[in-house]
């Protein structure tokens, strides 16, 4: 019997491939601070947890319609208009931007994520109400940080600007929500510990034309009738909340929703028809009237635990958020219930849906703004 002993020397070749994340956006993938990003339509790709990379922006698409906004609240015993030219307070845009992308557990829905608990350029305290412009930008309402931090679709930092109020010796105040009127003013709700509670005008610079003192009551939100030129907020009083519709100086023009027996009317948003949606956290339903301030009807929002922001999308479907087990809802604009979007346990507020359909929200809970490209 013959023995042989063959020896086979085996060359192994390591190929190193480089995945990618797809995000479908119409911005390129790209964040200030710890942004991620969060899909599960392409399960082969591999997990880019540990990666970091630099992106360079490219030219944003021109937007064809307005945003709708989330919004809600303002209040006005009495209103002070005081004009101002000379105080300008906007930071310069940070420059590097890093991407980190996370893949999710099959079944979920594609999202981006960004923000984080911090008080530099693209970390929040607190985030509460959120805007997106008709050229695509997110205004947030940074309120723990007192200021406006402004990010394009994709989560990368553009700029922000501190929330001084004007001639109160450089007092800033906490905002609770912001809105953008027709003519591309940022309008900031929020208030201050010893001056009352606000609404002020800023330019997209953060230079603050004018200045509305709204009253001592609680103020959550604001929305803008870009027909009429009005301005809609809401107001909770003792053991009851109202509307109401004041023009761009102050002057109040109708206010309304105690009859309804509002207790505490949060958020508020106006669709393309002009009609007003009113979310109530203390009956947990949802309100309708017409651009007059005449009554519609009522819903139930069935949140899971307690109701919180609202907006209205192209299509003039309602968004709703909230705490509870689901990050949003949404219905007809006649009230009746579609779908929620994504499973989870934080607590959601802020809400906006962007020109090109990209849903917006806040959660002052994790300290983060998430985008879902798609819902």
């Amino acid at each position: 019997m013959c023995i042989g002993v063959v020896v086979v020397l085996a060359i192994l070749v390591a190929v190193t491939v480089a995945g990618s994340v797809i995000i479908f956006t119409s911005s390129p993938v790209s964040s200030g601070g710890q942004q991620q990003q969060e899909t599960t339509t392409f399960p082969h790709v591999p997990s880019l947890t540990t990666n970091s990379v630099t992106y360079k922006p490219d030219a944003r698409e021109t937007p064809r319609t307005l945003g709708a906004t989330t919004g809600l609240s303002v209040t006005s015993a009495s209103t002070t208009v005081q004009l101002l030219n000379n105080e300008t307070n906007m930071t310069t845009p940070t420059v590097r931007t890093t991407v980190e992308g996370i893949n999710q557990e099959p079944g979920e829905i594609e999202k981006i994520t960004f923000g984080g608990i911090g008080d530099e350029p693209g970390k929040f305290l607190r985030p509460h109400g959120v805007f997106v412009s008709e050229n695509n930008d997110i205004y947030v309402a940074d309120s723990g940080n007192r200021r406006v931090q402004v990010h394009d679709m994709s989560g990368t930092h553009l700029h922000l600007f501190p929330t001084v109020v004007p001639r109160t010796h450089g007092k800033k105040m906490m905002p609770y929500d912001v809105a953008i009127d027709g003519d591309n003013m940022i309008w900031v709700l929020g208030k201050t510990r010893s001056f009352g509670e606000y609404l002020i005008q800023y330019t997209t610079g953060g230079h603050p034309m004018l200045k509305l003192l709204v009253g001592f009551h609680t103020n959550l939100g604001i929305a803008i009738n870009y027909q009429r030129k009005l301005i809609i907020v809401t107001e909770i009083l003792e053991g009851s909340g109202q509307v109401k519709i004041l023009r761009p100086d102050g002057s109040l023009v109708t206010r309304f929703g105690e009859q309804q027996k509002m207790v505490n009317p949060g958020s508020v948003t106006v669709n393309r028809e002009g009609n007003i949606f009113v979310s109530d956290y203390g009956t947990d339903h949802v309100y309708s009237f017409n651009g007059q301030g005449n009554f519609l009807f009522k819903f139930n929002a069935n949140m899971p635990a307690e109701l919180q922001g609202i907006c209205t999308d192209i299509s003039d479907h309602i968004v709703v958020t909230g705490t509870g087990n689901i990050a949003a809802i949404v219905f007809t604009s006649s009230g009746r219930y579609l779908r929620h979007v994504a499973s989870t346990n934080r607590r959601y507020e802020g809400v906006a849906v962007g020109p090109h359909g990209q849903l917006v929200i806040t959660s002052p809970s994790i300290h983060r703004v998430i985008i879902f490209p798609r819902y």
